[in-house]
């Protein structure tokens, strides 16, 4: 199915399960599925993401990218040449830091995890996601979202979605993501397509509907 398609579809689920995203959706306007490359690099990218801005992520990413020139795409003989010394100096914190050099590490010794993580279910590649330290719910749900294109999954935990659904939906508190599970169920199967419309929307500064 195409994005065009997919959006449609996305935005006729919305107006039949919940005005509030469906408004959103209307509101929003265009926005673009993401294409990203299943590959190390954005691996790398989310777990220098987790819990930090968007912002203070690209700055620290761009300073290792920097350090293990010539290559624009991280490989994980990049990382490991850096290592863990080299990740920290860049602005990672020490546990994540160790979380990238074991992952590079992993991929050198199974060098088509990647691939074979491409060709599972959607469940069966989330699990084997979470088993590589350093990866958990919201960074494999990011990874799937992102670079898998798996349009049904939700990343909980995210703090610009969360903060927004706690804006949409203010009876019921922020921060209480396990509240908001319901809410989130509705959306499926498009919730990632949601997700993509509150991180936006978030982005633009939550200006009323």
């Amino acid at each position: 199915m195409s994005d065009i398609k997919i959006l449609k579809a996305a935005k006729q689920h919305f107006a039949i399960v919940d005005p509030v995203m469906s408004a959103l959706a209307a509101f929003v306007g265009e926005i673009d599925l993401p294409k990203r490359s299943a590959d190390f690099d954005s691996l790398t990218r989310i777990i220098i993401g987790q819990q930090i801005s968007l912002t203070a992520a690209n700055s620290i990413l761009k300073r290792i990218k920097d350090a293990s020139l010539p290559n624009i795409s991280l490989s994980p003989s990049d990382i490991v040449v850096l290592g863990t010394g080299g990740l920290r100096a860049c602005g990672l914190s020490g546990p994540k830091a160790g979380y990238i050099v074991g992952m590079a590490e992993l991929l050198i010794s199974r060098p088509g995890f990647l691939d074979e993580i491409m060709c599972l279910p959607v469940d069966l590649a989330y699990g084997e996601l979470i088993q590589i330290k350093g990866i958990g719910p919201w960074s494999a749900n990011n990874f799937l979202l992102f670079s898998l294109r798996a349009f049904d999954v939700y990343p909980h935990g995210d703090l610009a979605l969360n903060k927004g659904l706690g804006r949409l939906y203010g009876d019921i508190q922020e921060g209480m993501d396990d509240s908001w599970e319901g809410i989130v169920k509705k959306w499926s199967p498009y919730r990632g397509v949601a997700a993509l419309y509150l991180w936006e929307w978030t982005r633009r500064g939550m200006p009323p509907l």
